[in-house]
């Protein structure tokens, strides 16, 4: 009786253990193509750009401070 529970639960365990094994795969699986790797594209300079994956507001202040910076060299 010892032998048959012993294995009973042995068993348990590997079917855990497989149960385990495919969330975590599934997991990494899920969070690669919700955010794949970057690949950057180096520039003419040959160091990467800076990779922004989610422009925030420095971003966009940025881009609005260019744009009045180009728009006040063009008006000079």
């Amino acid at each position: 009786m010892k032998n048959l529970i012993k294995a009973q639960l042995r068993t348990l365990a590997q079917f855990g253990i497989y149960i385990a094994g495919i969330s975590l795969v599934s997991v990494f699986m899920y969070l690669m193509f919700k955010y794949p790797p970057v690949v950057p594209y180096p520039g003419n300079d040959g160091y990467p750009p800076v990779y922004i994956p989610y422009p925030g507001v420095e971003h966009e202040y940025r881009l609005y401070l260019e744009e009045r910076y180009l728009e006040y060299r063009r008006a000079a």
